[in-house]
């Protein structure tokens, strides 16, 4: 019999390395850093982490090397509980590398990353059975061929298709085409219709994409000034939520993706499920990282219970 997964995800997988550094950045000079971590990263491998820490069944489709970073992200995801039979092998190579310096004082952070050595998923690894043996097909644009692919086969399937979309190539609008369900950053959309606020933005890059599909969710998120989703059914702004501490904002929006992909997968109407992506990303916050702050479904309840009273 073959398992079932709330949400399959295609896309970025990285491992990353940050450190907390709250004062100048000058040239060639040693400065030190503290609070030093290492965590899995990447849109859609983080955003499955945090749909298996709401309680979702969440499986990774990708490759990745075969050295000590490659096998940290598996063990990782495997700790996580999220499934990794899909993950193939590139002997000799490793995975995407990230460095980052976290400014908690200013709320900054500062990313580096290295794509040598980290494999491409080519479109004929991706197995259709694979793909839908899930509720919800999470994608960002990275592995773009693959993702694709993988669109294609759940499309045909009537699966959701939720793509983060950040990464601006114009690949990626094949993949926002076949997608049911487009969040993107405010960089994104303004690379599609123009420079404007990001409510404006939402509504010309919906009428840009329900031309071919009506029933296309679009959403267009900015960081605290929160997200506005725009259907044909209507539009509403969703506030960022006030973290209860601020320590480190680095994968903010993957957790959003991931837990609204959840949401998605449990069939939760629209503005419930933004609202909770919502809640997760906030408590995301409270630790160094793009992972170790992702909450669980009681306490994120526990959260929006007490948001509503204040």
């Amino acid at each position: 019999m073959q398992e079932t997964f709330d949400v399959v995800g295609v896309g970025c997988c990285a491992v990353d390395t940050l450190g907390i550094y709250e004062g100048p950045i000058e040239e060639d000079q040693k400065m030190q850093v503290y609070g030093t971590t290492r965590q899995g990263g990447g849109l859609v491998a983080t955003g499955l982490v945090a749909v298996a820490r709401l309680g979702g069944r969440a499986r990774f489709i990708g490759k990745l090397g075969d050295d000590d970073h490659a096998r940290f992200i598996v063990n990782e995801f495997r700790s996580e509980g999220v499934d990794t039979s899909c993950i193939r092998t590139a002997p000799g190579m490793s995975a995407i590398r990230t460095i980052g310096v976290i400014n908690p004082s200013k709320g900054f952070r500062t990313l580096y990353y290295c794509l040598d050595d980290a494999p491409v998923v080519n479109p004929g690894e991706v197995r259709r059975a694979d793909v839908i043996a899930g509720k919800v097909l999470f994608v960002d644009g990275f592995q773009v061929a693959a993702a694709i692919r993988a669109a294609e086969y759940a499309r045909k399937e009537g699966m959701a298709i939720l793509m983060d979309a950040e990464l601006t190539p114009p690949e990626n609008d094949r993949l926002a085409a076949l997608s049911t369900h487009v969040v993107a950053s405010l960089r994104f959309a303004q690379s599609r219709v123009g420079k404007c606020d990001f409510q404006t933005a939402a509504r010309k890059y919906f009428r840009k994409l329900s031309a071919a599909d009506p029933d296309k969710v679009v959403a267009v998120t900015s960081g605290a000034k929160g997200s506005y989703f725009v259907w044909r059914g209507g539009e509403f702004h969703q506030p960022a939520f006030k973290p209860p501490k601020i320590v480190d904002t680095t994968g903010c929006g993957d957790v959003f993706h991931g837990a609204f992909a959840y949401a998605l997968s449990q069939e939760m109407e629209l503005k419930k499920a933004a609202e909770l992506a919502a809640a997760v990303a906030a408590l995301k916050c409270r630790k160094l990282g793009g992972r170790a702050g992702i909450p669980s479904l009681p306490e994120t309840k526990a959260f929006l219970r007490s948001a509503r009273k204040g």
